[in-house]
């Protein structure tokens, strides 16, 4: 037996032990530890041996219980919609430990082709909440719960976002373990049914899945002619090939053959009795360090850039990055009168001007550590970005205290959505839910920005390695800090003042009230004097701001 496919049968066997210890481990609360240990070896698995482990869709292990085998399914699911949504390692792990603990209320009896109840199968979660609801944590509580009633075909946007991924992987995973269905109905089948009946959320996960091709549903598959052919499927892309086996002879080719166009019909999915199998599909170890995809950008390369160099050795300089020419050339484009294409790296630069090219990289990097952060709601969190720069934009251009340019209030607006969106709890956070106590997404950031003890600081310290000063820093750090009336205020209180005020209007605009309204006025009388604004009423103040916004709260998480 092969390392990899030995170390495949150990995953197998570790979540053998986890379910048959289940009630044991709950006891002892140790079976989230238990889920949250194995979840990274299935990552680190899964970047080494790929094929091995996508190719036990099509397997299951006859030395291992159907539930070992329901876990596994799921897992390599999970993380192939993961390696296709470039979800953070952080996010697959949350995953994957939630999907072997949705399993552990099943027993053994479930699975025999007897069994009195199979409809109670289409809703594991319900049964592992009410065998272990006093030992399960808040966080799985809440998912599962989310589980049911996205089976009960409730709103997405009431539920917690992370909830679709367990229900669809563990509806296309049941049907290939399930006693009346095993053996019977492939993958491809599966994803079929499910694809005629996605809701949008579904459909964004399925196509996730679909960028596999053909590996989905052949790799590890048998194939024949029906006459005395037969296949086994090891590689499924870009061609389709595998190993003939001499049914008479009972022997299997020494080398894979290429099978297309041979005229073999793809046969259901099969149990593996012998791992010899399984070593046709191992491949090469990878290192992680191999697959990881370098990072397109850092701030460490872009503080190398100088605007004082000429424009030669800037245009040298971003040719050997071509993560920046081409993020220079978008931006160029968006400048253009008709939105022209441009190419060109010394015409990108020339309609941005080479002041600039720092603070745009600079908006290119944040943008890329947002889309990094994978968050379901994060269209949300782009229109909450939007509002809160024009709200800061606005201020920007009627105050003559301070001075800020309107690319540095994008920049400060992207670093607090950046912040927010870091935040791992936000992840599972319904859009809004009208539960007892209310659950909203609007209402966890409002307790980061005022109530958490780190969120400001990390605030200022993205601020400072975009390149806001210590004005702008201090500012942040004192956000929950009132400023009284005085006769004359300092530059630092100024500029508090700007992103409290400025945030507030956020609030009334985008949530609909705000955070501390009884410093309401007060806040905005003392931003009028600071800032020297107009003197308008607040309602007019917000209605400025409407003329410049047209946001919404997007209904649909993206995964």
């Amino acid at each position: 037996m092969s390392q990899a496919v030995e170390q495949l049968n150990n995953l197998y066997q570790y979540l053998q032990r986890l379910y048959t210890q289940a009630p044991a481990l709950h006891g002892a609360s140790r079976f989230q530890p238990a889920c949250e240990q194995i979840a990274p070896k299935f990552c680190q698995f899964y970047q080494q041996q790929p094929a091995l482990l996508q190719a036990q869709l099509a397997l299951s292990s006859a030395a291992h219980p159907p539930i070992a085998n329901l876990a596994m399914k799921q897992a390599v699911l999970i993380l192939i919609l993961a390696q296709h949504g470039g979800w953070p390692l952080a996010l697959q792990e949350q995953l994957l430990s939630a999907s072997f603990a949705g399993l552990s209320g099943l027993t053994p009896d479930m699975f025999s082709a007897d069994f009195a109840q199979p409809q109670l199968l289409q809703d594991p979660w319900l049964l592992t909440m009410r065998r272990y609801q006093q030992q399960l944590p808040a966080v799985w509580l809440q998912l599962f719960a989310s589980c049911c009633r996205l089976r009960q075909q409730a709103p997405i946007w009431q539920q917690n976002p992370l909830a679709a991924v367990l229900v669809l992987v563990y509806q296309l995973s049941y049907p290939l373990v399930q006693p009346a269905t095993a053996g019977k109905v492939g993958f491809e089948t599966l994803f079929r049914q499910l694809w005629r009946q996605a809701n949008p959320v579904n459909q964004q996960l399925l196509t996730l899945l679909s960028q596999t091709g053909s590996t989905l549903f052949q790799l590890g598959r048998f194939c024949s002619d029906s006459i005395g052919v037969v296949a086994f499927i090891t590689d499924a892309e870009p061609a389709l090939t595998g190993y003939l086996f001499d049914l008479n002879l009972k022997s299997l080719g020494a080398t894979a053959t290429e099978l297309t166009g041979s005229g073999l019909q793809l046969l259901p999915p099969k149990v593996c009795h012998d791992p010899a199998w399984l070593t046709l599909l191992v491949r090469r170890a990878t290192d992680v360090l191999e697959t990881a995809d370098p990072e397109p950008m850092s701030l460490a390369l872009i503080q190398q850039l100088n605007p004082e160099w000429p424009v030669s050795r800037q245009v040298s300089f971003l040719q050997t990055h071509p993560a920046f020419c081409q993020l220079l050339c978008q931006a160029a484009s968006q400048l253009s009168r008709q939105h022209t294409a441009i190419t060109d790296v010394r015409h990108a630069l020339a309609l941005i001007g080479t002041e600039q090219l720092p603070l745009l990289l600079r908006q290119s990097w944040l943008a890329q550590q947002i889309a990094l952060c994978a968050q379901p709601w994060r269209e949300w969190f782009s229109e909450l970005e939007q509002v809160f720069q024009q709200a800061l934009t606005l201020l920007a251009q009627q105050t003559k205290t301070i001075d800020i340019s309107v690319p540095q209030t994008r920049l400060l607006a992207a670093c607090v959505s950046l912040q927010l969106q870091q935040h791992d709890e936000l992840r599972h956070q319904p859009l809004y839910r009208d539960a007892w106590p209310a659950q909203s997404l609007a209402t966890e950031c409002r307790k980061l920005l005022w109530q958490h003890p780190d969120c400001l600081q990390q605030i200022a310290q993205l601020l400072a390695a975009t390149g806001f000063g210590l004005l702008w820093q201090d500012a942040m750090l004192q956000f929950r800090s009132p400023v009284g009336m005085q006769a004359g205020y300092s530059q630092q209180q100024s500029a508090q003042l700007f992103i409290q005020f400025g945030w507030t209007l956020t609030e009334l605009y985008f949530f609909g009230s705000a955070t501390t309204p009884a410093q309401l006025e007060t806040l905005y009388k003392n931003a009028r004097h600071a800032l020297d604004l107009p003197a308008v009423p607040l309602s007019e103040c917000l209605q400025q701001l409407t003329q410049h916004c047209a946001a919404f709260w997007p209904l649909q998480p993206k995964l």
